[in-house]
């Protein structure tokens, strides 16, 4: 889309205009992740960490996004963990300090 298509229109006017083919789209759930990049794109991997097979990821998914893209996954991200955030209280993320206030 063009700006001029877009005047007067929200970014979520803009976004709500989108359709979405989920035709060939897979889910799977990652409990492992990684983030890697060079000056031209980011590089997310995505896998399972397997309690069975220490220090061993099996990786499911790698996706390549520019960094303007990443920025904009950033910010949605921001979004969704502040409103969990008001609604169920913070995200500790050191798993002995979640340990300890049970």
């Amino acid at each position: 889309m063009t700006d001029d298509n877009n005047q007067g229109m929200t970014p979520q006017d803009v976004r709500q205009r989108i359709n979405i083919d989920e035709t060939g789209c897979t889910e799977t759930y990652s409990n492992f992740f990684s983030v890697t990049g060079s000056p031209e794109e980011i590089a997310l991997d995505f896998g399972l960490m397997h309690r069975e097979i220490k220090n061993t990821v099996r990786l499911k998914a790698r996706i390549y996004l520019n960094y303007y893209n990443a920025k904009r996954l950033l910010t949605g991200l921001t979004q969704s963990i502040r409103k969990y955030e008001e609604t169920y209280g913070p995200l500790e993320l050191d798993p002995r300090t979640r340990a300890r206030k049970k």
